[in-house]
């Protein structure tokens, strides 16, 4: 994907080698998380949905890589209720979309349910856990919170100003990326109904939609014109 992306350099591979084999559970985090939408985009949607379930093991946030095949199931109720008029069809595509999300889910809910077992139910009853007596016991959010300060701008401090000072360069640039990205929507809706737009991301013709485009035949025009003057010099010079 970086030789795709950025042109691979060097030091670009040896960023991506250190990457891949750092001793954090970032990497394989990225492994599944990346295999997942890879699969899911091709159509195989068992092995991505087993893959983003992986990236749910491997760290808690995976959980929300589920949130990619809701959107899917909600494109795909969009498309059979309102452009073919299958609401049976729209109605399964939101049952499958829940439960392929819900498989995404269950390394999370599993790990909740093992700690809470351990600690909660046959851990000394006597010194229990604040978590413990919570309505919705969660592990993870306890951690966060009583260990690490994580919190709702509860990170956003005068002593972390230096951190943020470090931070604005990138910082800077994500900002950017999302005003120029946002524009860049906005002209795309201007020149096409959402409607359109969502219908063509379902059925996979937006590539259809450009080949056919009024600039894309100029284009073609321009390069068969291109090439059968260049076949008509070449044979008047042979004659």
């Amino acid at each position: 994907m970086t030789n795709h992306v950025l042109a691979m350099t060097e030091q670009q591979h040896v960023s991506v080698v250190c990457f891949c084999f750092g001793r954090y559970s970032e990497s394989l985090y990225a492994l599944f998380s990346l295999g997942g939408l890879f699969y899911l985009f091709s159509g195989a949607r068992t092995v991505a949905m087993i893959m983003l379930a992986l990236s749910g093991s491997a760290r808690s946030n995976g959980a929300l890589n589920a949130g990619y095949i809701c959107f899917e199931a909600l494109l795909q109720a969009y498309d059979a209720a309102i452009q073919k008029k299958r609401p049976m069809w729209a109605v399964q595509a939101l049952v499958t979309g829940f439960l392929r999300s819900t498989f995404v889910f269950l390394p999370f809910f599993a790990f909740q349910a093992y700690g809470y077992l351990n600690i909660c139910v046959h851990g000394d009853t006597d010194e229990l856990r604040p978590w413990c007596k919570a309505k919705l016991p969660l592990l993870y959010s306890f951690i966060q919170s009583h260990y690490w300060g994580v919190g709702f701008l509860r990170y956003f401090q005068v002593k972390q100003l230096p951190n943020f000072l470090l931070a604005s360069p990138a910082l800077s640039l994500a900002v950017y990326s999302i005003v120029h990205y946002t524009k860049l929507l906005h002209q795309l809706f201007q020149s096409t109904s959402i409607h359109e737009q969502i219908i063509a991301i379902v059925d996979g013709r937006l590539v259809e939609a450009h080949e056919s485009s009024d600039v894309a035949t100029v284009l073609k025009s321009e390069i068969s014109t291109g090439l059968h003057n260049k076949k008509q010099g070449y044979w008047r010079t042979e004659v």
